[in-house]
């Protein structure tokens, strides 16, 4: 009899494999696509998220005259990248219908534009009396 180190486990009983099942799970991209297109929609989608990315862009780059937004320069430059970074995804909608990989990468840039936006409102380190006398939360004079 084998003992517990030596056995051999299958996908369901392991937590990796879990999870290499579900990323190779098909999923539904190309089929809702065709659909959009189909119904004409497809134009209407792509502006939505197009929009919806420039809006980004411009609160990103809005931040940097607001009061209460980044001031030091590694601040202001999240803001720009930020900014960059939903641009692309903006001109890769408003450009043409994106391939499910190109959609993916869309994704995970705009999630990290929103970080680097969202990055700037948090103290670079800790304050003991944080967040009244923190400098994100201290309106400029």
């Amino acid at each position: 009899m084998r003992g517990w180190g030596n056995r051999v486990r299958g996908p369901k009983e392991s937590a990796m494999g879990w999870l290499g099942l579900w990323w190779r799970q098909s999923d539904h991209y190309d089929r809702l696509s065709s659909h959009l297109q189909a119904r004409g929609m497809g134009a209407l989608i792509r502006a939505t998220i197009s929009m919806i990315g420039v809006v980004l862009a411009l609160v990103s780059v809005g931040t940097i005259w607001s009061p209460m937004g980044p001031r030091g320069v590694i601040q202001v430059t999240c803001a720009l990248v930020a900014c960059c970074g939903t641009t692309i995804g903006a001109l890769l909608w408003a450009l043409r219908w994106p391939t499910r990989v190109q959609a993916i990468r869309y994704a995970v840039l705009s999630n990290a534009s929103i970080a680097l936006a969202a990055l700037p409102c948090w103290p670079l380190w800790p304050s003991r009396h944080w967040p009244p006398t923190s400098r994100c939360f201290t309106p400029r004079r």
